[in-house]
């Protein structure tokens, strides 16, 4: 008796290749899963991560968890205006920066700004026109390129960056066809 193997089903086939997106998003940044490293790129900048931006949205962090509203954090150089920084103004890095650890929030904000500049050039390029496999490639080279993986110790910038394509992919299905 021969059997023939049987196909998956429709709805497997249409999102077989947007979860394989997503794990070839995270895979190069494994690491981050544990939620228990600072990734640091091997440059000058590190210090505008370490010194700044991770300080500024831990104290953040820890003035939500205990009630208080982030304005000022004096440990940071001579006093820093935490409600002045971007980091006060970004509802999900509040968010995980109030819940987690630094390390864990930080990791935790990587991993969920590589997953929304994928998807979201991904969607940006099938409204323009691009087949699957070519909405993947855009998705891949949008999350892991030099734009997005410099900012890393710049996360206001990265946020914004990362929401870019999806934003822009809205302003163009809200635009509709052109003539």
């Amino acid at each position: 008796v021969t059997h023939s193997p049987v196909p998956p089903p429709a709805g497997a086939r249409r999102w077989a290749p947007w979860i394989l997106l997503g794990l070839l998003l995270v895979l190069p940044y494994a690491r981050l899963l544990t939620f228990r490293v600072v990734n640091l790129a091997d440059d000058i900048f590190v210090a505008d991560l370490l010194g700044g931006e991770l300080p500024a949205r831990a104290a953040m962090g820890r003035a939500l968890r205990s009630g208080h509203l982030p304005l000022w954090e004096p440990g940071i150089y001579t006093g820093f205006p935490l409600f002045a920084s971007g980091g006060a103004l970004d509802p999900i890095s509040e968010l995980l920066f109030a819940a987690l650890s630094p390390a864990a929030a930080y990791d935790a904000f990587l991993l969920l700004m590589l997953a929304v500049a994928g998807f979201g050039a991904a969607r940006l390029a099938r409204v323009l026109g691009a087949s699957v496999p070519g909405a993947m490639l855009s998705a891949l080279v949008w999350a892991h390129g030099g734009v997005l993986v410099s900012q890393w110790r710049h996360l206001g910038v990265l946020g914004t960056v990362a929401w870019f394509p999806l934003g822009l992919s809205l302003v163009e299905e809200a635009l509709g066809p052109r003539s």
